[in-house]
């Protein structure tokens, strides 16, 4: 082979390897370099979700006796009876009419008291408030129950709040607290504004858990017209049915509530 031809072989071999050293260089370097970010898709989460309530956490009659003197605030409304009190006796009148207390009412803890339930062996524990309103004024809610052998079982967490509510749900607006003064409802409210207007409310269908799922409860508030609220899966009420005398009765079914002296407003 001659000089000449063996200088242009190697002329372009060195072209040809400077080439792929080159496109390698240039492949590397872009599989090295961070992928371009995409934004993360928004999601609404309803506020009402952060809201963490302050709890009693009660063990015993002990640590129920430290309510006294405590302002508390009606989670449930409609739900709990308040039963006549005789404070001389200490005794809750429980032959006497209930009434069963508002959402959000507002009272100040005045005694604790136990005395014995139905079943042997066991005692109710019992706060005790003044009602100026009422008559007689002093009444009774039964927030648990202990015994000798089974101890202690409260309720009062899921009863009452601690802490005023209109400082727990502080996002809400002026006029979101007016309609709940109202005992007024439209679409758009959450579950905790309608059930703080209304009351305590029957879930119908519990869609909690299933994506995209909707979740149907009955409200049933005293002297009110009953409806059922069907909320979407961010916690919106997305439609609101008026239900009729008729509709109530084929409607109805037997429901346990949590609670053993709670009680269905009908």
């Amino acid at each position: 082979m001659k000089a000449a031809t063996r200088r242009t072989i190697q002329k372009y071999l060195l072209i040809v390897l400077a080439l792929v050293t080159v496109r390698t260089a240039w492949i590397l370097y872009r599989r090295s370099a961070p992928l371009p970010s995409r934004p993360a898709p928004r999601v609404y989460v309803n506020p009402d979700y952060y809201v963490y309530p302050p709890r009693a956490y009660l063990t015993d009659f002990a640590s129920a006796g430290k309510l006294v003197g405590t302002m508390v605030w009606v989670r449930d409304g409609y739900r709990y009876p308040a039963f006549p009190f005789d404070p001389g006796m200490r005794r809750t009148q429980h032959s006497r009419e209930a009434d069963l207390l508002p959402p959000l009412r507002q009272i100040t803890i005045g005694d604790v008291t136990r005395e014995p339930a139905k079943k042997p062996g066991i005692e109710e524990v019992n706060l005790v408030f003044e009602d100026e309103k009422a008559s007689p004024p002093f009444r009774s809610v039964n927030i648990g129950v202990c015994g000798r052998r089974q101890g202690c079982r409260f309720y009062f967490d899921e009863m009452f709040f601690l802490k005023d509510p209109r400082l727990l749900y502080s996002h809400w607006d002026a006029e979101t607290w007016k309609a709940i003064e109202r005992h007024e409802i439209r679409e758009g409210m959450t579950e905790a504004q309608i059930g703080f207007a209304l009351g305590y409310g029957r879930v119908l269908s519990d869609g909690r858990g299933v994506p995209g799922a909707e979740r149907v409860i009955e409200f049933r508030p005293p002297r009110r017209p009953a409806v059922i609220v069907t909320f979407d899966s961010r916690g919106f009420a997305r439609f609101i049915q008026t239900i009729s005398e008729k509709e109530k009765l084929e409607t109805a079914s037997v429901f346990f509530p949590r609670h053993p002296n709670s009680r269905q407003s009908a």
